[in-house]
C-alpha cells in the first residue's frame, strides 16, 4: 500500500511492529505485517545498558596502574596476562612504571562506556 510516503517496502515476512519513519524525525510508524498504517508514535530510545556483573572497574584498573603499574598488576586485572608478564620482566628498568602511570591516568579519564567497550 502506498501511503504517499517514501517508507521502505516491507514484506509479509517482516514482523509487525514499530519502525523508524524516514519522513518524520524522531518518530516511528507501525507496520501491521502487510501494510503501513497511519499510526505514529515518538521513537522509543533504548535505555542505557546496565552494568553487568563481572565487568572490570575503571577506577580499580586506574589505581592499580598508577600505584602498581611497574609490576603490571593492572594488566593482570584486565585479563591481559601476556602484557602483565612483560611488565614483570622489565619492571627493574622503571619503564613499565612510567607507562603504567600514564595508562592509569588514561583509564581514569575514560568514560565508563568507552572503558567497558574496550576492556569489559
Amino acid at each position: 500500500m502506498d501511503n504517499g510516503t517514501d517508507l521502505p517496502a516491507k514484506t509479509p515476512t517482516t514482523p509487525a511492529g514499530w519502525y523508524d519513519d524516514p519522513d518524520v524525525p524522531k518518530m516511528q510508524r507501525y507496520w501491521n505485517g502487510s501494510e503501513w498504517t497511519d499510526q505514529r508514535q515518538p521513537r522509543v530510545e533504548e535505555p542505557p545498558k546496565p552494568a553487568t556483573t563481572g565487568e572490570k572497574s575503571r577506577v580499580a584498573a586506574g589505581l592499580f596502574a598508577i600505584f602498581f603499574g611497574g609490576l603490571g598488576v593492572h594488566k593482570f586485572y584486565l585479563g591481559q596476562v601476556g602484557a602483565g608478564v612483560i611488565y614483570l620482566i622489565f619492571f627493574w628498568t622503571l619503564i613499565p612504571a612510567i607507562v603504567g602511570f600514564i595508562e592509569g591516568i588514561v583509564y581514569l579519564t575514560m568514560s565508563d562506556e568507552a572503558f567497558s567497550e574496550k576492556y569489559g
